[in-house]
């Protein structure tokens, strides 16, 4: 059933479609016509040059090879989490070099602690 009203509604927009240009075709052409056909020349001309300008200039970024390398990372942002809570920790060398980190909150401040894996519960 879906189909059939597709397939209805797409050969009434085709016969609306036809009857507007048998419409159009049998306009006389007046001065507004070329105008209108003149403005959208240039437009189409226009944006035709300024996509194939645009095609260039990333290929000659492409050839300078400006892509491959990544970009510098972003300094880390430690003062604060997302929630706006004060960030503390002893520093990132030593949080990275620990087996495990715990993380409480403690009032509005966020703590970062190195710890033993052994004495977090569960831990090996």
């Amino acid at each position: 059933m879906r189909t059939l009203l597709h397939v209805l509604v797409s050969i009434a927009l085709w016969v609306v479609f036809a009857w507007y240009w048998d419409i159009v075709t049998n306009e006389p052409i007046t001065r507004g016509t070329i105008l209108a056909a003149q403005v959208l020349s240039v437009l189409v001309v226009s944006g035709t040059i300024v996509t194939l300008w645009w095609i260039a200039h990333n290929l000659r970024r492409g050839r300078r090879n400006r892509r491959s390398t990544a970009r510098a990372a972003a300094p880390e942002q430690l003062h604060a989490d997302t929630l706006g809570r004060a960030v503390l920790m002893p520093g990132l060398a030593a949080l990275r070099e620990a087996r495990a980190v715990e993380i409480r909150v403690s009032g509005d401040q966020k703590v970062y602690d190195p710890v033993d894996p052994g004495s977090i519960a569960g831990g090996d």
